[in-house]
């Protein structure tokens, strides 16, 4: 074989493995035959196919502890709600056994309101069942008693006059002049708005700024504007009730936020100077213990 000859081979040798390159860059190399011994870019790992979508990794469940349940009891006994509806703080009744209160609070990862109408709680002395009003009558006397998401409920032995329960909202205030509520419910009502009185005169200004919060003008100082002739300051003052707050404020997000409070009308059958306190939902499953 002559020089010229083997020069030719040579020529197509590079031809045919420049194709064979060029193929190889393609997903075409899927669809042929050859080992891929061959291939110039064969590696040791395994093949990997074209156009796969890269899988996401899972998210692992996160793992839920399993509750401890107290002495004497088993899981089985355990409510959904356990630990996550807490007695938190108990007013103890005194040595005549009068009075005390104790607090049940609905923690905020629940993501939903808590209704405890027709729970229980028992104590080494006996038990006490949380129950609603027969009928509501305006803001007071609910017939469930559904506690929000970190919020709780403050649940009184003694009755206090007609009410029965409230659930608290920044105007609930108010109502201490309607209703002889012991203890009384907390002032938080929100205060005027410079912006709301500066078109007043002074005087009806000074009278308004004097004001406490939720404190409701008596009807001689309502009549002290009306015979003044200051008609736009009177009709202010007389949205300064319940029922004004609640058309003025009704809306924020916050409006519902101070839990409730409810009257018994029961002796609180717990000890005075150390008790268990065992927390039952309806369906008497165990909710939560509180020890002092």
């Amino acid at each position: 074989m002559n020089w010229k000859a083997l020069l030719v081979i040579m020529l197509v040798g590079l031809v045919i493995y420049g194709v064979y390159y060029l193929i190889a860059q393609s997903s075409f190399i899927e669809l042929i035959s050859i080992p891929r011994i061959f291939s110039p870019f064969a590696t040791s790992s395994p093949p990997v196919a074209l156009n796969r979508r890269a899988e996401t990794p899972r998210a692992e469940a996160p793992i839920v502890p399993t509750p401890t349940p107290p002495q004497g009891f088993a899981l089985h006994d355990l409510s959904a709600l356990f630990k996550k509806v807490r007695i938190v703080s108990v007013e103890r009744p005194n040595q005549y056994g009068i009075g005390g209160s104790f607090t049940v609070q609905v923690e905020s990862a629940i993501g939903s309101a808590v209704d405890v109408t027709g729970w229980e709680v028992r104590s080494n002395h006996g038990s006490i069942a949380i129950e609603s009003a027969y009928a509501p009558a305006g803001p007071v006397n609910q017939t469930r008693i559904v506690i929000r998401p970190a919020t709780s409920a403050v649940f009184y032995a003694a009755w206090s006059s007609f009410v029965k329960n409230i659930e608290l909202n920044i105007c609930t205030g108010y109502l201490n002049g309607t209703y002889a509520l012991s203890p009384k419910l907390p002032n938080n009502c929100p205060r005027p708005a410079r912006s709301e009185i500066v078109r007043f005169s002074g005087a009806c200004q000074n009278f308004i700024n004097s004001l406490s919060s939720c404190e409701v003008p008596t009807p001689s100082e309502l009549n002290q504007y009306a015979v003044s002739g200051d008609t736009a300051c009177r009709a202010f003052i007389d949205t300064l009730t319940y029922e004004g707050c609640v058309k003025r404020y009704g809306t924020l997000s916050n409006f519902y936020s101070y839990g409730w409070r409810a009257w018994l009308g029961t002796e609180l059958k717990f000890d005075r100077y150390h008790d268990r306190l065992l927390l039952f939902d309806e369906g008497s499953k165990l909710v939560d213990e509180y020890v002092y």
